[in-house]
């Protein structure tokens, strides 16, 4: 067995944390190529009491890949059967969102054929978003699908777009808000949604080298909406902080730009209070996306 590096990015753990009460508590992972990050919330206290986020490297195909993640929960002593619930959040890329309208499960594979590329390695997984008319279809390795099977009692595989969009739908747009543009920043790429009265304007995913490459995507698409950056506001969240050169670019070129809050029914160990609120918001979110997935 040859496993990657694995290095601890954030590890925040209730002190009054105990594994004996996993049995009431939801397990919410995030997966992808280079990471892995997973958050404990005790249903009985109604508050998130864990929260570590890895980075991985030395990854360089999916036999690593799964003997690295196997190394990680065994060090972490992460049983994912004796939760009550386990979500899987997968950032593998590849999605692709479809309007319920042109969508048809017989015909899903020659859809996505003729958008993306999927090998025959690859399973192609797909979330209905039903509150946006959207079915998002993703693949994921078949080797990595069987090993997240053989962990997991009952697992249930969303993207992180498909989560990210329903999440903000349910929780932070309405029918009088008027034009909303959100941005989640993740390690190489970004997603960039607009909401008009919780109708989905736009949303796609962008990849950038630098704080310069994001404002200029960003920009553009707001251009391209007629949205003024001098009246607009920008709400951030995901992998930056308030100091980050994205965040301090940004605000040079937006003039209302806002991080994304917590949620307001959800409670926090203090220990979370090391990270600012609008980090992890997506994976501190994935029980209340209310996603169905199908396999």
């Amino acid at each position: 067995m040859k496993s990657g590096i694995i290095n601890t990015g954030v590890s925040l753990i209730d002190r009054d944390y105990h594994n004996d009460h996993n049995n009431v508590s939801i397990l919410s992972i995030r997966i992808a190529p280079d990471g892995f990050s997973y958050a404990i919330f005790d249903t009985l206290r109604n508050k998130y009491t864990v929260l570590e986020s890895f980075d991985l490297q030395g990854v360089s195909n999916e036999s690593i890949w799964i003997d690295t993640i196997g190394v990680l929960l065994e060090e972490k002593k992460i049983n994912p059967k004796s939760f009550i619930q386990a979500i899987i959040q997968s950032d593998f890329p590849g999605a692709l969102p479809v309007p319920e309208a042109l969508y048809h499960h017989d015909n899903k594979e020659l859809l996505f054929k003729y958008n993306l590329q999927k090998s025959k390695e690859q399973t192609l997984l797909q979330d209905n978003i039903g509150n946006l008319g959207i079915v998002m279809l993703h693949p994921l390795s078949l080797k990595i699908k069987s090993h997240i099977s053989s962990f997991f009692a009952s697992e249930t595989i969303i993207h992180q777009q498909s989560s990210l969009l329903s999440v903000l739908y349910n929780t932070s747009v309405s029918d009088l808000s008027g034009v909303q543009v959100f941005v989640q920043i993740n390690r190489n790429a970004f997603e960039c949604i607009i909401f008009n009265n919780k109708k989905l304007l736009f949303f796609n995913s962008f990849q950038y080298k630098s704080a310069e490459d994001l404002l200029y995507f960003l920009l553009y698409v707001m251009k391209q909406h007629n949205l003024d950056p001098e009246k607009q506001k920008v709400v951030l969240m995901g992998n930056l902080t308030r100091s980050s050169a994205i965040a301090s670019k940004a605000a040079k070129y937006i003039r209302f730009v806002h991080f994304i809050n917590k949620n307001p029914q959800d409670d926090f160990s203090v220990a979370f209070e090391a990270v600012e609120d609008h980090q992890f918001f997506n994976l501190l979110n994935l029980k209340n996306c209310g996603l169905s997935a199908e396999h």
